[in-house]
């Protein structure tokens, strides 16, 4: 992404319906829908014209998360826009939900936002994203792995490489070694 854009992560129960709505609210033109293929998802692409900012609705059917990525002249007055009216999930919400996790399904629904948000590397989230490679659950390893492949950061890498190598689970290896190869 460059500096003038931004993902703005909706709430998991934000509908399609529900940013279609707010577009209307928020005076959006709509300019296409583009289908989903093999390597995109489906998305919608609205244009706020006061604001001069693209919006694009997109749902990762493979992470579960949907998210409004917004890029153009004013994406800060956009993004204010957007969550004054919709529903949304901030990073900061996200690394909180991701270190106080209390079970597994709260620790795969924080990895799968936190890839969805496409953070900047910092040693912090490694620590806490590593951590969860090395949990005791299946899920969340793979989570941690579908993550990983999603941010391409070069130390968790080294930590999907250790699990290709050294995981029990042969689902969690497979698909770490799925990983490598295709960022590779």
């Amino acid at each position: 992404m460059t500096d003038n854009s931004v993902r703005v992560l909706l709430d998991p129960r934000v509908e399609q319906e529900d940013v279609e709505e707010a577009s209307l609210e928020l005076l959006w033109l709509f300019l296409e829908e583009r289908p989903h293929t093999d390597s995109t998802p489906h998305e919608h692409v609205w244009l706020d014209e006061l604001s001069e900012v693209y919006a694009h609705f997109v749902r990762d059917d493979l992470l579960g998360v949907s998210f409004l990525l917004l890029h153009g002249d004013d994406v800060p007055e956009a993004e204010r826009a957007v969550r004054a009216v919709l529903p949304t999930v901030t990073l900061e919400e996200v690394v909180a939900a991701l270190a106080t996790a209390s079970d597994d399904t709260e620790l795969v629904n924080a990895l799968r936002f936190l890839a969805a948000a496409l953070p900047v590397e910092t040693p912090e989230l490694v620590g806490l994203l590593t951590a969860t490679a090395r949990s005791g659950a299946v899920n969340a390893r793979g989570a941690f792995v579908t993550a990983a492949a999603y941010l391409e950061w070069p130390r968790l890498l080294d930590e999907v490489a250790r699990l290709r190598d050294e995981d029990p689970d042969q689902g969690v290896r497979a698909n770490a070694a799925i990983v490598l190869d295709a960022i590779a």
